[in-house]
């Protein structure tokens, strides 16, 4: 089957049905497979500080005997900057797309990661 006709120009606003033929029609091919790989780093990316924090703060703990309040707040501090990334990196995403969202993330991740280490 023809593709649909493209989107945009002087045609009236699509339903639900008719954005998920456009879908259909477009299908699943290399590009959602680089999106869905360069998404799953940066989660995969936060995860693994996740993990790393929590190893990190149990380490500290025994050198420097950190009251339970002080570890909460080390752990704390990073689910604060998720959220705060997760908002920015939104905005940004909405003003300059999904490409130069993905790459100051993983810039960020990688610089901060590498000026920690």
């Amino acid at each position: 089957a023809p593709p649909p006709p493209a989107m945009g120009g002087g045609e009236a606003p699509l339903d639900s049905a008719a954005v998920q033929e456009h879908i259909d029609a477009i299908g699943f091919g290399p590009f959602q497979i680089i999106t869905l790989l360069a998404t799953g780093g940066l989660m995969f990316a936060e995860g693994s500080e996740v993990l790393v924090m929590g190893s990190i703060t149990t380490l500290l703990d025994g050198h420097w005997e950190l009251t339970p309040i002080l570890r909460g707040a080390m752990v704390s501090i990073v689910f604060v900057g998720f959220a705060i990334g997760n908002l920015l990196s939104g905005q940004i995403g909405d003003r300059l797309g999904r490409r130069p969202s993905i790459l100051l993330a993983y810039w960020l991740i990688g610089g901060f990661g590498f000026a920690t280490g």
